[in-house]
């Protein structure tokens, strides 16, 4: 089943729950597939066309059919469900044959994850020329900007300086202009 970003987002908002809009779509699908726990006292604020998406969501999910949330903008797929599907019958494969074929992607080589990326700037800050959380947070945002900088903001809070100085065993020295590894 096929759902609008949008509608998916009108739906939440009419179930009383604002914050829908600023969801991704894999956050979306997270909260979709834990609908079938909604207290009905939700579920019943969903009236109109939202009452009837609730309900095929349902349905959906339990018949274990996949669900993808395609966003707006691109009208491409922004997230499936994430448990595994029954194989279609003979007569259901006829409609599956309508959506476009999806080609595995290749694997790319891991990069540096942002705790490493930490690690990276701090080896390279010294006592004459430290850096600050701010320069830290300003590389880690132009380094992944797919990220949430709020959420490497946290990161770079929990690890600096005595997480990652504890876990990997790291002299780090502060002062009141900035971190460098000793």
């Amino acid at each position: 089943m096929n759902i609008k970003k949008s509608n998916l987002v009108a739906l939440f908002e009419q179930m009383g729950i604002k914050t829908a809009a600023n969801w991704s779509g894999a956050f979306l699908l997270g909260k979709v597939n834990k609908m079938e726990k909604l207290p009905t006292s939700k579920t019943q604020k969903a009236t109109g066309k939202n009452e009837k998406l609730l309900i095929d969501i349902l349905t959906c999910l339990e018949e274990n059919r996949e669900i993808v949330i395609i966003d707006d903008e691109e009208e491409k797929p922004a997230a499936k469900k994430g448990k595994p599907t029954k194989k279609p019958k003979a007569k259901a494969k006829a409609k599956d044959d309508s959506e476009p074929v999806k080609k595995p992607k290749a694997k790319k080589a891991k990069s540096p994850g942002v705790i490493a990326s930490i690690q990276e700037f701090l080896e390279k800050a010294s006592e004459s020329k430290p850096i600050s959380r701010a320069q830290i947070l300003a590389r880690l945002v132009k380094r992944f900007p797919d990220h949430e900088a709020s959420s490497m903001e946290n990161t770079m809070k929990v690890q600096l300086p005595g997480r990652m100085a504890r876990e990997k065993d790291l002299t780090i020295k502060q002062s009141k202009k900035g971190f460098w590894i000793a």
